[in-house]
């Protein structure tokens, strides 16, 4: 059961125990009983909604899925800092497949198409919940993955941080950021400076320039736990 339909079917059961605790023709001690299983329920509501938004701070060893695995009729289109914003790199066979460029995995058309970011492009995801904090970690771990010897990787924590919210960046010797992974809750909170977005929501995933006018709808990438931490 999603975190949606557990809260939905708890404000029901909330509502209707304290309507009939207070509407109905019952018992002094009836009516207190009815009166306190409403308000387990609220209570239960509450517990819910925290742990649907509030993420872990333990994060596992992840792998982030391969677009190679998708299918062998997979295309890779690159969008980014340092790309051209129409890139499309076509259909490409399965060896020259093997080759792009390294790059970011932000998620697969359901064609299986790959949609891509520079490794230095600044990227960030906008949601709420478990999905929008499994987005994140799966791009999150791709940054790790593409730190050069030299390359410092520095992540946020919860404390210096508003909740909801968490940053992964990749810098170099001088001091700049080569590749940046920022989790926010809303659009509200997105930085000044960004070259794609991860809009994650109840309803799917989509990814979106700046100049689009539209998001492209995606299968979002999602980390999977090693077989030798499980």
């Amino acid at each position: 059961m999603s975190p949606f339909t557990a809260r939905c079917v708890l404000v029901g059961a909330a509502l209707v125990l304290v309507l009939a605790g207070v509407l109905g023709p019952v018992s002094g001690s009836a009516r207190v009983v009815l009166l306190a299983a409403g308000a387990c329920c609220a209570v239960l509501d509450v517990a819910v909604h925290r742990t649907a938004t509030v993420a872990d701070t333990d994060e596992p060893t992840v792998v982030v899925v391969e677009p190679s695995q998708v299918g062998a009729d997979a295309r890779a289109t690159e969008v980014g800092a340092s790309e051209d914003r129409e890139s499309d790199v076509g259909d490409l066979d399965r060896s020259s497949f093997d080759i792009v460029t390294p790059s970011l995995v932000l998620g697969h058309r359901p064609d299986g198409t790959a949609l891509r970011a520079a490794p230095d492009a600044h990227v960030v995801v906008t949601g709420a919940g478990v999905l929008a904090v499994a987005v994140f970690r799966a791009i999150a771990e791709q940054v790790r993955e593409l730190a050069e010897p030299g390359d410092e990787v520095r992540q946020s924590t919860t404390t210096d941080l508003p909740d909801g919210t968490a940053v992964v960046a990749r810098v170099d010797r001088a001091g700049t950021a080569r590749g940046t992974v920022v989790l926010v809750a809303g659009l509200g909170s997105t930085p000044r400076e960004w070259d794609v977005a991860v809009h994650v929501t109840r309803y799917g995933c989509s990814v979106r320039r700046p100049d689009d006018r539209h998001g492209t709808v995606v299968r979002p990438v999602l980390p999977l736990l090693r077989a030798d931490a499980a």
